[in-house]
């Protein structure tokens, strides 16, 4: 799972990572290390809470990035050539999954 938030400044977003973080820590859950990367520099700060990221940008880097693009149009969030080493067999992730009658593929 994934959460998507903004912070101010890029500090800002660091602290709210921390404070995240710390949080999930503070909770106690088994097997779960929190822990945050960032500097107080990075404009995307990135909170592991366990099976949960959070990642938070400053107003500009959400611009730039528009990482919900992947959540809410992921056949359109890449572009033919971001991953020259890809060998496409199946073509989209929608027609992987509908091969085979509906079926995973590995099923």
């Amino acid at each position: 799972h994934g959460v998507l938030a903004t912070g101010v400044t890029s500090q800002h977003c660091r602290r709210l990572g921390e404070i995240v973080a710390k949080a999930t820590q503070a909770c106690g859950a088994p097997h779960v290390q929190a822990f945050c990367y960032g500097t107080r520099k990075d404009e995307w700060v990135t909170a592991h809470c366990g099976p949960i990221k959070v990642h938070i940008f400053t107003r500009e880097a959400r611009e730039e990035y528009q990482l919900q693009l992947l959540w809410e149009d992921p056949e359109n969030f890449f572009m033919p050539g971001d991953f020259p080493h890809f060998v496409e067999v199946y073509g989209s992730a929608t027609n992987a999954f509908a091969y085979n009658g509906g079926h995973h593929i590995t099923d």
